[in-house]
């Protein structure tokens, strides 16, 4: 798509995976021998972006320097601030936004085959990709639809009734991107200053902006929060290298 900036959130601290990030920031543990970095900026480039903004903050130096690496085309932007929210993140990457842009996190990896489904399923409005695979846990990010027009209602973790799950990954066009410009602060002032990004998109709902929902349900992909989670995507990745692409 003309003009379409990716965005990876790459700036927390990833304490959940224990000792694996006491020394190098989440992006750069390994999955088959590949830095999680890797998979997203592989991703990104399947998705035809034209520009490519990595959001670090804990461990900058080390991470920039494997992103050069992989991708010298790449923007780095700093985000001081990590400890905070990942809402935080979005707005330092936003800064260098004004066109349509897509967002995910440095911990998912997606299989091949979705940046091709997820093209088609660009519109004009602000569109959240999810799921109904996967039964979903405490940790996972849940979502609310309207029944009678499907668009988001609610986003959160805590929801008891749900239709689908957030894989992470969204898509905003370039008339919606000002306006998520303007929601972050709002989102900040609701939810406190360490708001995160589906804080974001939940204040969007709230004011009554719509959200629309896209399925990439039947696809593989992977979220590596956990040393339980990384052994699982380690063994996926091995056993089906040719559905992962990375740089």
């Amino acid at each position: 798509m003309e003009g379409l900036t990716g965005i990876i959130m790459a700036a927390g601290r990833g304490v959940r995976l224990g000792e694996l990030t006491h020394d190098k920031p989440k992006p750069l543990v390994q999955v088959a021998g590949v830095e999680l970095i890797r998979f997203g900026l592989a991703f990104l480039q399947d998705l035809g972006v034209e520009k490519k903004i990595v959001v670090t903050g804990y461990g900058a130096e080390a991470l920039s320097d494997v992103v050069r690496r992989y991708d010298p085309t790449c923007v780095l932007i700093h985000n001081d601030a990590f400890h905070k929210g990942s809402a935080t993140t979005l707005e330092r990457a936003l800064a260098e936004v004004n066109g349509p842009f897509v967002v995910m996190t440095a911990d998912h990896i997606f299989r091949k085959d979705i940046a091709e489904r997820a093209r088609l399923q660009f519109g004009e409005s602000l569109t959240i990709f999810t799921d109904r695979d996967r039964t979903l846990g405490d940790d996972d990010m849940k979502v609310s639809l309207d029944p009678e027009d499907g668009r988001v209602l609610k986003l959160s973790k805590t929801l008891e009734e749900y239709d689908c799950g957030y894989v992470g990954f969204s898509y905003c066009p370039e008339s919606i991107t000002h306006l998520v410009k303007e929601t972050i602060s709002e989102a900040k002032d609701v939810f406190g200053p360490s708001a995160n990004l589906e804080h974001v998109w939940q204040t969007l709902a709230d004011i009554g902006h719509r959200i629309e929902t896209a399925d990439i349900s039947g696809s593989k992909w992977l979220e590596v929060d956990f040393p339980e989670e990384l052994i699982k995507a380690t063994e996926e990745v091995e056993n089906n290298k040719e559905k992962y692409h990375h740089l």
